[in-house]
């Protein structure tokens, strides 16, 4: 991802990251590994209800286990440097975010993604509907994809160097409207 930023030809460089981003053999290892850590998490959670320990310690949540989501637009990429922060020009998601986004909680106030909304992830983010804005208040970079009345929020963060936490969430459509209004989603493009 650090060699796209070598690419001194910008259209190119925006070729080479929309190839990337659409390619179909990426998505479908994506999904792939979506799939595999949906399990693993399934198992954790149902290890967690059962108060079994050799099954929480098997099936934990791996902090590095990641895979890529998304390669950055030059735009975005540049003003999060302008902000300082380094993206490495990818958005990744880890089996920790995917646990904690579909934990316990998260289901309990009915706003967890879709297996199928977490396998879609990077057709989401790369979808010419999906707006991005910078939350001002949280200092996290937001995706909105508004379906009707609903709306699919994926909120990233960067709490350190090289570090990502990724969020995905189902908000109403009316609620992203006050907030850009209120001025806590910036628009940032599209």
């Amino acid at each position: 991802a650090q060699k796209l930023g070598r690419v001194k030809d910008a259209s190119l460089r925006a070729e080479a990251i929309q190839a990337l981003n659409n390619a179909p053999l990426r998505q479908d290892l994506f999904i792939d590994w979506v799939n595999d850590s949906f399990d693993r998490i399934k198992k954790y959670q149902a290890a967690k209800k059962a108060n079994w320990s050799e099954g929480l310690r098997a099936y934990g949540p791996r902090p590095k286990h990641k895979a890529v989501v998304a390669f950055l637009q030059d735009d975005i990429n540049q003003g999060l440097i302008d902000k300082g922060i380094d993206a490495g020009r990818v958005i990744t998601l880890s089996e920790q975010d995917l646990a904690h986004a579909h934990s316990t909680k998260h289901q309990s106030k009915h706003n967890t993604a879709t297996l199928q909304q977490y396998q879609d992830l990077p057709s989401i983010l790369n979808n010419p509907k999906t707006r991005v804005y910078w939350n001002a208040k949280r200092k996290n970079l937001t995706y909105v994809l508004v379906q009707g009345d609903d709306a699919l929020k994926v909120a990233v963060s960067f709490p350190k160097q090289g570090d990502h936490v990724v969020n995905i969430y189902h908000v109403e459509a009316r609620n992203i409207q006050g907030d850009v209004k209120s001025g806590v989603l910036v628009p940032w493009k599209g």
